[in-house]
């Protein structure tokens, strides 16, 4: 293996890769260039925090290089896939191996998001750092996993996209175990991909092929096509005119995209692009929303033209039509641009599935892919006592933990046993060594028996 920091752009193999180019061409329009905030500097707002990330100062340190290797899986041996896709069959994805046996962590990408995306490189350098084997997968949602690993090829339906996300899982640990030793298998996911961590968890609880010890869920989707109608009102909202509108802006500010690739800044003109011009640039509040409106509309024009080409239903695509590597994919960009999520929902997975599953309809399809469908797996059952304060807290936190501690002798039931107690420190000035301190506070007033595991961190 080589070591990485980060790893060096690969070869854009497909068709859908070179789509995704064209469209970032177009929607890096929505990346203006008024004075913002530094990256390094304290968010002021949601978008900010969205597009610019954790500041410097504030940052985890985690290994600057780790050992890297991209595999390919190949699911589907004799599935057919579309020469458009060109080397669509295989699934990418990023491993980093430790020298000696070690535990395995399986890390899953956002909406759209590949292997290599840096929230998911983070997470695969720190897990690393932290003595995991480590193996990054992309989205479900990202086209070369709907052409070569997804069962169905229509992403969206959450319980499916797990077992697709399982079945891989499957074949690479099976496949790793002849190469390093493998103590345990943890999961973690980021956005969406904690969404499906979630429901991989359920399965593997019901099939133990992995015994996945611990699972960590990142910035999880509660409501999956809640938080798709919300991203469809802001492309709506801040580029009210769709594509006709970004492409009139690019004509005006695309050479500062220029520059600012040719200042040194190097690497497709993909999500990521989008993402980190904006973070470096410096831009408005305005135009921070139109890129997260791009990149998520972008997602969804990806998987649209991915799954209506794979499956034949002929939305984008006619299903008469072949298309080859020379075949202009313009006119199928900009009919996959209009599409939104919820459109997605409503024509063609909600259609793709009531055919397979004359048992669900569109409520019990979208109930099915919340995280809500998964309340018992996820609390075992017990209730649990959330407490958001600040430990140092002079005034009303102490009082009211204080309050919590007396409370907590006068039930019937015990901490860990029949109710989980979470008391969660929001200031970012606060440590674990803090939380211990509460905790050991707490368990010094505790005087109803139990046997629960108390952690703090």
């Amino acid at each position: 293996m080589s070591p990485i920091d980060p790893p060096s752009p690969r070869p854009r193999r497909s068709a859908w890769r070179a789509l995704a180019r064209h469209v970032h061409a177009v929607l890096v329009v929505a990346v203006l260039l008024p004075a913002g905030p530094a990256p390094g500097d304290e968010p002021e707002s949601p978008w900010q925090a969205t597009v610019f990330g954790t500041p410097e100062a504030e940052q985890a340190e985690v290994p600057e290089q780790i050992p890297y290797r991209v595999r390919s899986s190949r699911r589907f041996p004799g599935r057919t896939v579309p020469v458009v896709f060109w080397t669509g069959d295989e699934l990418d994805y990023g491993v980093s191996l430790q020298e000696d046996a070690a535990p395995l962590a399986f890390v899953i990408s956002g909406t759209g998001g590949d292997y290599d995306e840096s929230k998911t490189l983070f997470l695969q350098r720190a897990l690393y750092g932290a003595g995991f084997h480590v193996v990054a997968l992309p989205s479900p949602t990202r086209p070369v996993f709907i052409t070569a690993a997804s069962e169905s090829s229509m992403p969206g339906y959450t319980p499916a996209d797990a077992a697709d996300l399982y079945a891989v899982m499957r074949s690479i640990h099976a496949e790793l175990r002849q190469e390093v030793r493998i103590e345990h298998v943890v999961l973690a996911g980021y956005s969406l991909g904690a969404t499906e961590a979630a429901f991989v968890g359920a399965l593997d609880r019901e099939h133990g092929a992995l015994d996945l010890r611990r699972i960590y869920l990142v910035n999880p989707a509660v409501d999956v096509f809640g938080a798709a109608r919300n991203l469809d009102r802001l492309w709506t909202e801040t580029l009210p005119g769709g594509i006709d509108m970004a492409a009139a802006l690019l004509r005006r500010l695309l050479r500062h995209a220029v520059h600012w690739i040719h200042a040194g800044n190097q690497g497709s003109l993909d999500a990521e692009f989008l993402l980190r011009f904006a973070a470096e640039a410096g831009v408005g509040e305005l135009e921070l929303k139109q890129v997260v409106a791009a990149v998520f509309r972008l997602s969804a024009a990806n998987m649209v033209f991915s799954a209506d080409v794979m499956t034949g239903r002929g939305a984008i695509v006619p299903p008469d039509r072949t298309l080859r590597i020379s075949t202009s994919l313009t006119p199928y960009l900009e009919r996959s641009l209009d599409w939104s999520f919820l459109r997605y929902l409503d024509e063609l997975l909600v259609p793709y599935w009531l055919e397979r599953r004359p048992d669900l309809n569109r409520d019990t399809l979208i109930a099915g892919a919340s995280l809500r469908s998964l309340r018992d797996y996820l609390s075992d059952g017990k209730p649990a006592i959330l407490a958001l304060v600040y430990y140092e807290c002079p005034i009303v936190c102490n009082l009211v933990l204080d309050t919590l501690d007396e409370s907590l002798n006068r039930l019937d039931y015990a901490i860990g046993e029949d109710y989980r107690l979470i008391v969660l420190s929001f200031d970012h000035g606060e440590t674990t060594t803090h939380a211990l301190n509460r905790r050991a506070r707490t368990l010094n007033h505790y005087t109803v028996a139990t046997g629960a595991e108390v952690r703090a961190g």
